[in-house]
């Protein structure tokens, strides 16, 4: 007389029971239809044979390659230029470039474990964002002559020229 008995079989986050006189590791799985890839670990040889109240564990082991394409951000750059008069700010905006990806991803029990990039490829480079501070000072113009009527003379008006100032010595 042979006896039944059950046979837990786990794969990921879910458990099958199957039910079996003995049969083996291969035959049990097909019982329960989980498929084994060629990549998959099992705690038992394919052939290895079940006699008994037993937990098989399944490790689900996928490899996948997948291309995505991502943003490549702009930088921003402060910029000092003598083309442009001190005080000005011009803002030259930033433009995002892009990537295609191609990446290797392992996939355990339906969660990716690992990602190892395999090829990088610019499809378009980022520009800068720059702000350009202008530092050009601007020249005020100075008269090249002083009327004769203020020579020598001293008077409230603005000093135009080194002519019309008189040195005073604070020394004793």
């Amino acid at each position: 007389i042979r006896y039944s008995f059950p046979v837990y079989i786990t794969v990921g986050d879910t458990t099958t029971e199957v039910t079996t006189t003995g049969a083996t590791v291969g035959e049990l799985l097909e019982m329960a239809k989980i498929p084994v890839g060629e990549n998959d670990i099992i705690n038992y040889d394919l052939d290895t044979k079940i006699d008994a109240t037993s937990y098989i564990d399944v490790i689900d082991i996928d490899y996948i390659t997948e291309t995505y394409t991502t943003r490549i951000y702009f930088q921003e750059k402060t910029v000092y230029s003598s083309n442009h008069p001190k005080g000005t700010k011009i803002v030259k905006e930033g433009v995002e470039g892009q990537k295609q990806i191609t990446c290797k991803k392992t996939i355990v029990n339906g969660v990716v474990t690992n990602e190892e990039i395999l090829n990088e490829v610019v499809l378009s480079e980022a520009v800068d964002r720059q702000i350009i501070i202008g530092t050009k000072k601007t020249s005020t113009k100075v008269p090249s002559q002083v009327p004769s009527s203020t020579q020598n003379t001293t008077t409230n008006a603005a000093v135009t020229t080194s002519a019309n100032v008189s040195c005073v010595s604070t020394l004793k």
